[in-house]
């Protein structure tokens, strides 16, 4: 099943930082109001950090979660976006995630959770 990606706003591999240490990954489907919220408080604790990935894994959404993500790359917010053709299930979804994060390390995200400043 091909998907979709699209690094809008974020260098490409070749041109990234030697020093890329965490992916920040985020499995989603359905979700744009989570994703929003998770992103609002999520993006202004990266700002300025270069050592961080953001990675969104799409599964098919039919909802407006791609337009969630265009805004947020239009506030100049580097996010690497994969989008799948058709539903591939949670579990694929989150190995995608797996296979597509170029940090050394890689956490995992619901687009539900809330990351809190300084937490």
């Amino acid at each position: 099943m091909a998907a979709l990606e699209s690094n809008i706003g974020m260098p490409s591999i070749a041109d990234r930082s030697p020093c890329l240490l965490l992916t920040i990954a985020i499995p989603t489907f359905n979700r744009e109001q989570h994703l929003a919220t998770f992103l609002s408080a999520l993006v202004p604790q990266l700002s300025g950090e270069c050592r961080v990935e953001l990675l969104i894994s799409d599964n098919a959404s039919p909802d407006d979660t791609r337009e969630v993500v265009r805004s947020y790359v239009a506030q100049g917010i580097p996010i690497r976006y994969i989008c799948s053709e058709s539903n591939l299930g949670a579990d694929r979804n989150i190995l995608r995630c797996y296979e597509h994060a170029t940090g050394k390390y890689l956490w995992i995200c619901g687009d539900d959770d809330v990351i809190e400043p300084f937490g």
